[in-house]
C-alpha cells in the first residue's frame, strides 16, 4: 500500500491511503454512514448500525437485503448487476476471528469489494466497500481492498480512548463522550463532544485552524486566542500563560488556559 494515515469516526478506526479524505459523514454512533473520497471519485463507503437488542439477525441476511436493493437499483438505471458472494480476496482472516462476516465482491458502474462484519464488543454491523473503476487492475484493487479491510476496527484498544482522525487530525477521547456537533471546514475543524447532563454536564471542543504561520505573522498565540474565541469567552474569565507540548516527538509552542 502507499503511504496511509489513520482514519477514525464514531468507534470506526483503519489505516487508508495518504490521498483519501472524507467527503460526508452522516448519523451518530448507533447508526451512520461516512465516505471516503480521493481527488477523483468516491473511494470507500462505510455504514454502521447497532444489532436490536434481543434480535437475531445474520450477515447473511443482511447481505442478501443490501444485494437485493443494489440489484433493483441497477436494473432501474439500465446497467449490469453481477455478485460475487464468499469473494475470496481476503488474504489472512486470523483478524476476523469471533466475528460474523462475509465477503463479497458486486459489479455495477463500479467494482465493489464489500466486507460486511459484526462485532460482539461493539454490537455494531459493519459495512464497508472500496470501489475501483473496471478500467482499474483486478489484482492491484483486490490487493489494496484486502489491506485495508484488514486496519478495520470496530471497538477502542485496551487502554486507549475512541480514535478520532480526519484530514490528518488525530486524537483519542473517552468512550462516555459522545459526538454533539461536527463542522469539517477546509481551514477550520470543529469537533464538540459531551457527556452527561445539567451540573454533571461536561464539553470537550477540538478545533483545528489551517495556515496557522499567516495568522500568527502579526500577533502572538494569546493575542489570537482571544480574538478567535471571543464569543466563547465573553461570559467566562480565563488565564492564558505561554507553554508547549510534544507531538510526535517535535515542540511546538502552546498556550495553557485556566479559568
Amino acid at each position: 500500500m502507499k503511504p496511509t494515515k489513520d482514519f477514525g469516526w464514531q468507534g470506526i478506526r483503519l489505516r487508508i491511503p495518504e490521498e483519501w479524505n472524507l467527503g460526508k459523514v452522516d448519523g451518530d454512533a448507533k447508526s451512520g454512514y461516512a465516505r471516503l473520497d480521493d481527488e477523483e471519485l468516491v473511494r470507500a463507503e462505510i455504514e454502521w448500525r447497532s444489532l436490536p437488542v434481543g434480535g437475531h439477525v445474520t450477515v447473511e441476511d443482511l447481505v442478501d437485503r443490501y444485494i437485493s436493493n443494489l440489484e433493483k437499483k441497477a436494473a432501474k438505471a439500465g446497467l449490469e448487476f453481477s455478485c460475487q458472494r464468499r469473494a475470496r480476496f481476503l488474504s489472512d482472516k486470523r483478524w476476523l476471528e469471533g466475528s460474523s462476516y462475509e465477503a463479497f465482491i458486486w459489479e455495477a458502474d463500479f467494482r465493489a469489494y464489500n466486507l460486511a462484519r459484526t462485532h460482539p464488543g461493539s454490537r455494531r454491523v459493519v459495512l464497508m466497500r472500496i470501489l475501483a473503476r473496471h478500467d482499474e487492475s483486478v489484482e492491484a484493487m483486490s490487493r489494496l481492498a484486502d489491506e485495508i479491510f484488514q486496519t478495520l476496527e470496530d471497538e477502542p484498544r485496551s487502554g486507549e480512548g475512541v480514535l478520532w482522525g480526519v484530514y490528518g487530525l488525530n486524537f483519542h477521547m473517552a468512550p462516555d463522550f459522545k459526538l454533539e456537533e461536527h463542522q469539517l471546514r477546509s481551514g477550520h475543524i470543529r469537533l464538540s463532544f459531551e457527556r452527561g447532563s445539567g451540573r454533571q454536564q461536561h464539553q470537550v471542543n477540538v478545533h483545528r485552524v489551517s495556515m496557522a504561520e499567516l495568522l500568527l505573522k502579526d500577533t502572538d498565540l494569546a493575542t489570537w486566542y482571544r480574538s478567535f474565541f471571543h464569543k466563547e469567552l465573553r461570559e467566562l474569565l480565563v488565564e492564558t500563560e505561554p507553554s508547549s507540548v510534544d507531538v510526535q516527538g517535535l515542540e511546538h509552542d502552546a498556550l495553557a488556559i485556566s479559568g
